[in-house]
């Protein structure tokens, strides 16, 4: 088989070189146009079919992809068509054909590609039309950046101005329950209490997520005692646990150091969204929280990893790739069933990368799900 054809980008006075990926199974075509962008300061990355191509689309940085209609095995039409079913829509497409016929051209648009060149190349129609896809996307770009940027700034605002006015009718719940009340005031006292406690998570849910999001979060380096910190989480919830009548137990595996460097608080956040979410989706048997040392990479440095198991409803297959992206739960029916605003998954993993480390999980219907995070820490000697 061939082997892809990379070329090094690099850094043009702090502006990103962009990067064209050619797919065609004709080497003398990639020559071809390797030979027309690379001394116009393009970076080319060159495959020889769709599995190559999709599998460099899937693992590096690629603005826009020059596609050739015919090739053995999935043909120029099926690859725009995967190209453009995933999170790489935003990558412009253009055909090579050497067919000049409509319903080729109409194919290809219906396979979402941008634009079409013909063979055989003219340099200036190549480069044109490649410049005319790469603004229209810069603009695109900018345009989805700016509404994210209004987007967090606007969950940000909102979120503090609701937390005001909800500590003062969690403080007058506090009040109301000095008073004399009947017990069915005191019912309706605590279901009012609840809910202002609900509507503070989800509250706090959507200030976390704005920090992280725009990069104000960040860790604070400390030293700390994990059993002491995993065993306080815990404790937080444990009434919850026990009002479903599940069992919330902990295990800490081989000779884990009494002190680590770390952020316990940023550790403390995403193991208590995970003991959250696994009391929340269990409705009998338990939740177990194993800690052990995963990989010591020297006498100043582990790796921990935290598996939290549970015995819940677990996760369909194809939710397992989309549960960690922002205000996303499984489906719809678990929204309203259990609540929340799907930000806990993501909050937790975006938190456990900022730390340097990783969060994953394994999961099976009706079976109960397994998220295990692993964390670099440095031992205190």
């Amino acid at each position: 088989m061939p082997t892809t054809i990379v070329t090094t980008t690099v850094e043009s006075n702090g502006a990103t070189i962009p990067r064209v990926l050619c797919v065609d199974d004709e080497p003398l075509n990639l020559i071809l146009l390797e030979s027309i962008l690379c001394p116009r300061g393009y970076d080319v990355v060159s495959a020889h079919n769709g599995a190559e191509a999709l599998e460099i689309i899937q693992t590096e940085r690629i603005d826009i992809c020059l596609l050739d209609v015919m090739m053995p095995g999935l043909n120029g039409f099926e690859i725009c068509r995967l190209i453009k079913s995933h999170e790489t829509d935003n990558i412009p497409v253009i055909m090579i054909t050497a067919h000049s016929e409509t319903e080729k051209r109409i194919q290809g648009i219906e396979a979402g590609a941008e634009d079409f060149i013909s063979k055989p190349f003219d340099t200036d129609e190549v480069l044109a039309r490649i410049k005319m896809l790469l603004y229209a996307k810069s603009k695109n770009d900018r345009r989805i950046q700016e509404a994210d940027t209004t987007k967090r700034q606007f969950l940000s605002t909102m979120s503090h101005e609701l937390r005001t006015p909800m500590h003062g009718v969690l403080g007058m719940t506090q009040l109301l329950e000095l008073t004399e009340l009947t017990k069915e005031q005191r019912d309706y006292i605590a279901d009012l209490k609840k809910s202002g406690k609900n509507m503070m998570v989800l509250v706090n849910d959507i200030l976390d997520f704005s920090s992280v999001e725009s990069g104000k979060a960040e860790v604070n380096v400390a030293e700390f005692n994990l059993k002491q910190c995993i065993n306080d989480t815990v404790v937080m919830q444990k009434n919850n646990a026990n009002e479903k009548g599940l069992s919330l137990d902990v295990h800490f595996s081989g000779a884990i150091p009494d002190l680590l460097m770390g952020d316990a608080l940023q550790l403390q956040q995403i193991v208590l969204n995970l003991l959250e979410n696994a009391v929340k989706f269990t409705e009998c048997g338990g939740v177990t929280i194993t800690v052990q040392l995963f990989e010591t990479q020297n006498s100043h440095t582990t790796s921990v990893q935290i598996a939290i198991r549970d015995t819940g409803i677990g996760i369909l297959p194809e939710a397992l790739t989309r549960i960690f992206l922002p205000f996303v739960q499984e489906d719809g029916s678990a929204t309203r069933a259990y609540g929340g605003t799907g930000l806990g998954l993501t909050l937790s993993r975006r938190l456990a990368e900022l730390m340097g480390g990783t969060l994953s999980v394994e999961s099976t219907r009706n079976h109960g799900s397994c998220f295990t995070l692993l964390l670099p820490f440095a031992v205190k000697a």
